[in-house]
């Protein structure tokens, strides 16, 4: 996804594109800390919601990773 908004992007572009990238960075960050919250809410005897829970806890992890990485590419 980064590499096809790359693709042809000049300098001014390139910062501009960093920036969003930033802000969708800090954004899964806050995701991530309130599905935190979130699990830490729940009945761990309730063991579908917390595999739920812990499934998209690891997306939100991984998609906050892979684009705290791109970022730092551009």
């Amino acid at each position: 996804m980064v590499a096809d908004l790359l693709s042809g992007a000049g300098e001014g572009d390139r910062i501009e594109i960093r920036e969003q990238l930033g802000e969708m960075v800090d954004q899964l960050a806050e995701g991530v800390d309130a599905a935190l919250e979130a699990t830490a809410d729940l009945d761990s005897a309730d063991r579908i919601s917390m595999r739920q829970a812990e499934a998209s806890l690891a997306a939100l992890r991984a998609a906050h990773t892979a684009l705290a990485a791109a970022r730092q590419r551009v």
